[in-house]
């Protein structure tokens, strides 16, 4: 209806791509691991570290497609490809490409031009099974069309569906875009004390991320799939907070928490409000029946800092938030080898051809692939029990598991720095 009204404003600022791109990972590898889906992300070469946009819409946009790029696919995978294209006359342009493809269960060509309008589903869709109201990909379109942007859709019944969003002259951003944190410490490393949490969501895949987050956290997990049946539960058990999600069948999240709030029993019980909008008016209606919100896509360093407020945690020592991997000293290590001659010259020959044959992971910066290609390093290196180039693997492997794809892009450079040192 704001979208409608032309009351949802695009606000643009400097974002991390980077960023973004990990929360995906993080998120979805958690409902894709439930479903025994492959879940690959390839980033080209030619991405910027930050753009000028607005973070919280194209959030929105990628969380919703690609979230029902697993929702509507039982086996097989879901793969996510990022491209940006350099613009020739600007160079602080760039056009941004993204690709949600899935092997799910497909949409016939009669549905295709259809799917994109208000409560449109595809014929034969089961309510029970997959949910929704059909306002999903309508809302993605025109959010699109909002910030200039435009989507295509290909798809073959029982194959699959690949959506193409097209974001054109997008500004490139010089400006660092801060690590948002309200603590001096990572929330990651929150140890709570033993507490119940009531998690009020409708949507079966939402409430696996939350359940995925906070695993090993002594939140215990409560689920009701909607207001009715959390205020049953409410009657037989103490909970310590609640996560309420704003949409849901039969009872929704404000007429819930009011009922909770007027109840002498249940009122003292915090309510985190889960919202896909954020915008004031929103924000002062949710607070008269609310404690505080999130908005959606959540991530478990927001989630995990939101719970913090209500519920104590454990005295320890809790790490740095804004902790770096330290950084390497490879190439002055290796330049002293080299010098020194300590490197077997087989060693050499097989680095060299190694790497040359490895070009298509280098480019590609897919995680998967990449993982392969430093394994493999590290089993060469281990062959000749080169230490250098084993530590550096594991460095390597280190910054694949955190995603850390600007660090990452810096060690690919030292090992062609490698490549052209090594004689």
């Amino acid at each position: 209806a704001k979208i409608e009204a032309g009351r949802l404003e695009i606000v643009y600022s400097p974002v991390n791509l980077y960023s973004i791109i990990n929360d995906i990972k993080q998120i979805f590898s958690i409902q894709t691991g439930f479903k025994k889906l492959k879940f690959e992300i390839t980033i080209d070469n030619h991405l910027p570290p930050n753009i000028l946009f607005d973070e919280l819409r194209l959030r929105q946009v990628l969380f919703n497609l690609i979230g029902n790029a697993i929702k509507f696919t039982e086996k097989g995978g879901v793969e996510i490809n990022v491209r940006g294209i350099k613009k020739i006359k600007t160079e602080n342009q760039i056009d941004l490409i993204f690709e949600i493809k899935d092997t799910g269960i497909g949409i016939s060509p009669s549905e295709m031009n259809t799917v994109f309008e208000p409560f449109k589903q595809q014929q034969g869709q089961s309510n029970l099974r997959y949910g929704g109201t059909g306002l999903g990909l309508s809302i993605v379109k025109r959010l699109l069309e909002m910030m200039k942007g435009s989507i295509i859709l290909e798809s073959q019944v029982g194959v699959g569906s690949k959506f193409t969003i097209f974001l054109s002259d997008i500004e490139v951003s010089n400006t660092p875009v801060e690590k948002k944190s309200t603590e001096s410490t990572s929330p990651e490393h929150l140890e709570f004390i033993d507490a119940k949490i009531l998690l009020v969501e409708d949507n079966k895949a939402n409430r696996q991320v939350v359940i995925g987050f906070l695993e090993n956290t002594n939140l215990h997990i409560f689920e009701a799939g909607n207001g009715k049946i959390a205020i049953e539960m409410l009657e037989g058990q103490k909970f310590d907070l609640i996560l309420m999600d704003m949409y849901m069948p039969e009872m929704g999240g404000k007429e819930t928490s009011l009922l909770i709030k007027q109840n002498e029993m249940y009122k003292h019980i915090p309510i985190v409000v889960l919202t896909a909008f954020a915008m004031e008016e929103d924000i002062l209606e949710i607070e008269t029946y609310a404690d505080s919100y999130l908005t959606k896509p959540i991530t478990k360093a927001g989630l995990l800092t939101e719970i913090a407020k209500y519920i104590s945690t454990k005295t320890h020592t809790l790490y740095v938030d804004n902790k770096e991997f330290a950084e390497s000293d490879f190439l002055e290590k290796l330049n002293a080898c080299i010098l020194e001659q300590q490197i077997p010259t087989e060693f050499i020959i097989q680095y060299k051809a190694w790497y040359k044959d490895s070009e298509i992971a280098r480019k590609s910066l897919n995680t998967n692939r990449l993982k392969t290609f430093t394994l493999e390093l590290k089993a060469l290196s281990q062959t000749f029990k080169m230490q250098i180039f084993i530590d550096y693997s594991n460095y390597m492997i280190q910054l694949l598991n955190s995603f850390a794809i600007d660090k990452l892009s810096t060690a690919l450079g030292e090992l062609e720095q490698a490549y052209s040192w090594l004689k």
